[in-house]
């Protein structure tokens, strides 16, 4: 890796302070201009003042570099050894500087600024703040303290992000949020139910693993959702350290950023913790030297994605095959069959294993609707979100783009001048490998019930980041003698820190935090209304808050496995016939005496953020049941509603 001057960092640093004060002045601007005539001017005309004033200092202090002044001044911030005082000053402002994003995020900008270029501003100067304590005490460049203090906040942001969600709130923090946790106990129904369920057609192996605290019995709900957030966390830092180690960097500290920027990465999308369980395994397991024991890890993380998913049935054999492309030349081989024989056997034999996971998942599983487990093949493709949509602001494709770009662009100053240090047949095959997995990627992005982020971007992300720590670590082996591939200037290196930015830093907010007395009034009527209705035989549907029953908030109601909140919406969006016209009958029939969901509503929406759920679930749930049964029961937790069949003839159902 090249070393970055001081000269260059603070060139980099000024051009993009620049950049990033141009688009927050535009967008403080337009924002402006949506308040209306009764804002306080001096305010607003304040902010754009310093904004404008950080806009134009930069720009002298870039053109003074052709003159030199603007080094001289700089010389002025190198210090060898601070004293204690010194020392002492920088550290309070490097702790008031963290702590004074995510404060003026929540506190200052939430509504009066919540465009996200103003807040970049903010966090771009604050980070220099901290570059300046990290400097004093690691007495390191420039660039490294910068990278760290980057990278320390991103680390943070993430971890926080997943903690804040642990609370002891017995309801829903989000819309299907609980019913992780309720299909995670499906492993155990005997002993927590006393009788065997069917487990979810759906994401098997993140039940799996959230199924792991109810080995534990009694267990309360804030504990299961802190074990979700430590596997976040923690697989997400395992899949990092694995990559890292693979790169072999020597340099302790940097190792460290890297894995940091690792995590950050993974997590931007994200790329959800289960699915991260197969790259853990190909990075831990497959070797050059060992291809029996290769093979067994391909075989194995492909049975995984198979449980996991049919977006990722090809993705362990891509990996390992990508790192075999990577880590061996075809000059080494005799011939070009007997170089792709191997990773062409992986890909088979993975594919095969992917099936086999499926198939072995589908027999355990119980559930009678075999044509749940590949509704996701025929749902609905919604290729508006693949740009700029009311479900998400940014589109897939350019947010796509964007977080990608700095790779490529990494990439490119890699090989510049060097593409003959590697076999045309090893940059096609792994060009296509990207190619292909960023095309499919994005038609199951825009299925619906997607497309609000970029988490089904999650193959492509991984391979690309692969590939590209590869080439930045020198890892990448030429056809021959050792060359190093070309160095990522460091405008590159700082977009790429910059850009997982985006998500994370948009999202933070405060913790969860809830009304426990409303909460336990609200479970305490619930139970007043659902046990004497249970205790006289009559069956009680929790297609909601279904967790109310597996974590003991709700006594003495049995489990009405049918119908739950996840499985309806799955219907409802791929349009299962045979699903929906069992769940229309039941309703017609009366089976249930009472219903517990959300409020219902039969509206259509058109332009709005997941309209087209909306709809879908309106006119295919709520409709059925709003015409068979009535509200007779409204709590304030979660908008929730106790629904009671309709006298029969009220109504003409369909």
């Amino acid at each position: 890796m090249r070393v970055i001057t001081t000269k260059t960092f603070w060139q980099t640093f000024l051009a993009i302070s620049i950049f990033i004060g141009l688009l927050a002045i535009y967008r403080t601007v337009l924002w402006i201009q949506t308040l209306g005539p009764s804002i306080s001017w001096l305010k607003w005309s304040a902010l754009l003042a310093v904004l404008f004033a950080s806009v134009i200092a930069c720009g002298v202090l870039l053109a003074g570099f052709r003159s030199g002044w603007t080094e001289k001044i700089l010389n002025h911030l190198e210090f060898s050894k601070p004293d204690i005082l010194r020392l002492s000053i920088l550290t309070i402002l490097t702790v008031a500087a963290f702590l004074a994003v995510p404060y003026i995020k929540i506190f200052v900008f939430a509504k009066s600024l919540p465009q996200f270029f103003p807040l970049l501003w903010i966090y771009w100067w604050f980070t220099l703040l901290q570059t300046f304590g990290w400097k004093a005490w690691l007495r390191s460049s420039w660039a490294a303290s910068f990278a760290l203090a980057i990278l320390f906040q991103g680390v943070t942001y993430q971890i926080y992000e997943n903690l804040c969600l642990v609370t002891p709130d017995p309801f829903s923090i989000s819309y299907s949020e609980t019913s992780r946790f309720y299909y995670g106990s499906l492993w155990l129904s005997q002993s927590l139910y006393g009788t065997n369920v069917p487990l979810s057609p759906w994401h098997a192996t993140r039940y799996i693993l959230l199924a792991i605290p109810f080995l534990i019995r009694g267990l309360p709900l804030w504990i299961h959702r802190l074990w979700q957030a430590i596997l976040w966390i923690g697989i997400t830092a395992v899949s990092s350290w694995l990559l890292v180690r693979r790169l072999r960097l020597g340099n302790k500290a940097l190792a460290l950023l890297v894995a940091c920027w690792c995590f950050i990465y993974l997590l931007q999308g994200p790329v959800y913790y289960y699915l991260q369980v197969c790259v853990i395994i190909i990075l831990w397991g497959v070797e050059m030297k060992h291809p029996w024991r290769s093979l067994m890890v391909v075989l194995l993380a492909s049975f995984w994605a198979g449980m996991s998913g049919v977006n990722w049935y090809p993705v362990p054999a891509a990996l390992a095959a990508s790192l075999y492309l990577l880590e061996l030349p075809v000059s080494e081989s005799k011939s070009m069959w007997q170089y792709f024989v191997k990773p062409l056997i992986w890909g088979v034999l993975g594919l095969g294993s992917a099936f086999a996971g499926q198939a072995f998942y589908v027999f355990i599983s119980g559930y009678k609707d075999l044509s749940a487990f590949h509704s996701s093949l025929v749902s609905a493709l919604l290729w508006n979100r693949l740009l700029p949509s009311p479900a998400f602001s940014l589109g897939i494709l350019p947010g796509s783009v964007l977080i990608s770009l700095p790779l490529w662009m990494g990439l490119w100053f890699a090989l510049r001048g060097r593409v003959n240090h590697l076999h045309p047949v090893r940059m096609i095959s792994l060009g296509l490998m990207l190619l292909v997995l960023f095309i499919g990627c994005l038609v199951v992005s825009v299925k619906i019930g997607g497309g609000a982020d970029l988490h089904d971007m999650d193959a492509y992300v991984v391979l690309l980041q692969v590939i590209a720590l590869y080439f930045f670590a020198d890892r990448v082996r030429p056809e021959s003698g050792k060359a190093e591939w070309g160095a990522m200037p460091w405008l590159v290196l700082v977009l790429a820190m910059i850009m997982p930015f985006v998500f994370p830093l948009d999202y933070i907010g405060k913790w969860v935090h809830y009304d426990n007395r409303q909460a336990q009034a609200d479970i305490k009527t619930l139970q007043a209304t659902v046990a004497p209705v249970a205790a006289r035989g009559g069956e009680v549907l929790f297609i909601s808050e279904r967790q109310l029953i597996t974590f003991g908030y709700i006594q003495g109601v049995p489990l009405v496995s049918d119908d739950e909140l996840v499985a309806l919406m799955e219907f409802a969006m791929s349009d299962n016939q045979p699903a929906l016209t069992e769940f229309y009958s039941d309703l017609h029939q009366h089976r249930f005496a009472l219903i517990v969901s959300r409020k219902l509503n039969t509206s259509i929406k058109t332009g709005a953020a997941f309209s087209e759920e909306n709809n879908a679930w309106n006119q295919n749930i709520a409709a059925p049941i709003l015409c068979e049964y009535k509200p007779v029961l409204s709590l304030q937790s979660n908008n929730l509603q106790v629904y009671a069949p309709k006298r029969a003839g009220t109504e003409s159902c369909p």
